[in-house]
């Protein structure tokens, strides 16, 4: 028997038992699954069952959101140049036209610098010769309104400024008096009593002497005096001498000094803190000063409209009648 006698005889029953193996897997897997010969034999041992498709999943996509244009910028206006030869032109000019004229001093550029000053000067001359007009027409705006230039005209204003002081001095006198705090061992309390002795008979103020140690002043200027009965530490006496601007009717008080002081000081405060307390009107206090005090005050000028400020005409207006009731308070 040839050789391929011998596989061909072997060969045979040996595939017909893988192929009867092969059948029995697919049977069995068949079955596994639930789809038997039984089950579905309308379609045979051999149907074909393809794999099932995923269906393609898509990513879920974030719609696109267009990003917001950013505003436009508005056009900037071009910066306006100032006019040829005003004053914010010739002041943005003339330095760089004397620069270059430094630097490269022909004839031309120094020429052209020299018109720009005699612009210049010319503009401050017919300024100076509008202010001097306007002085004339508006006597409010007059510095000799305040206090004369003249010098016979100043000593008229100090003449009648020193008897409006005595005036107000003599009135406060009437309606306000002074408590003198002392000690008898005081050389300054000493030398305070003649001053106070002199403001009484000067312009009728009375005088309260309060001793803090009970005992009267050598000299005896004041031989009537009162003996310290907790005052000088209720109204915050510190040291001697001590005065104070009582008025009774009201039981008000005002610290005057806490020291020796001059006589002309002492009236001059007096006279300041009687009209800060309203004890004093202020026509009788204007008159005391050497200066007319006329002025636009803070109050006045925060009154003032918007639109006057913007219109130099009703500004002017403004002004015109609020130092016009000034004078009138004078």
């Amino acid at each position: 028997m040839g050789v391929n006698a011998v596989i061909a005889r072997y060969a045979r029953p040996a595939l017909l038992v893988i192929l009867i193996g092969t059948l029995i897997a697919v049977g069995a897997e068949a079955f596994a699954q639930g789809v038997g010969f039984s089950k579905d034999k309308s379609r045979g041992y051999f149907f074909y069952e393809p794999d099932a498709v995923e269906e393609e999943t898509k990513p879920e996509t974030t719609p696109k959101v267009s990003p917001t244009p950013a505003p436009s910028k508005p056009t900037e206006a071009k910066k306006q140049e100032p006019a040829p030869f005003s004053v914010a032109w010739l002041r943005d000019q003339m330095p760089r036209v004397r620069d270059l004229a430094i630097d490269n001093p022909t004839v031309e550029n120094i020429t052209a610098y020299r018109y720009m000053q005699r612009v210049m000067l010319d503009k401050s001359s017919k300024f100076e010769e509008s202010w001097q007009q306007s002085i004339v027409s508006e006597p409010l705006l007059d510095e000799n309104l305040r206090r004369p230039i003249s010098t016979f005209g100043g000593n008229t204003l100090d003449a009648s400024a020193k008897k409006g002081y005595e005036a107000a001095a003599r009135m406060l006198a009437s309606v306000a008096g002074i408590w003198f705090f002392y000690r008898s061992d005081c050389d300054f309390c000493h030398a305070q009593a003649p001053v106070l002795k002199a403001l009484s008979e000067l312009y009728g103020f009375k005088v309260l002497p309060v001793s803090l140690d009970g005992k009267p002043l050598p000299g005896n200027e004041f031989p009537s005096f009162e003996v310290d009965r907790g005052q000088a530490e209720a109204w915050g006496v510190s040291m001697t001498p001590a005065l104070f601007l009582v008025k009774p009717s009201t039981k008000e008080r005002v610290e005057l000094a806490q020291g020796l002081i001059p006589l002309e000081e002492i009236v001059s405060r007096s006279i300041r803190a009687a009209s800060n307390a309203g004890w004093l009107d202020q026509r009788s206090v204007a008159a005391t000063r050497p200066v007319r005090p006329v002025y636009a005050d803070d109050k006045a000028l925060n009154a003032m409209p918007k639109t006057a400020a913007d219109d130099p005409a009703k500004l002017s207006d403004y002004l015109r009648r609020e130092l016009r009731r000034q004078v009138s308070l004078r």
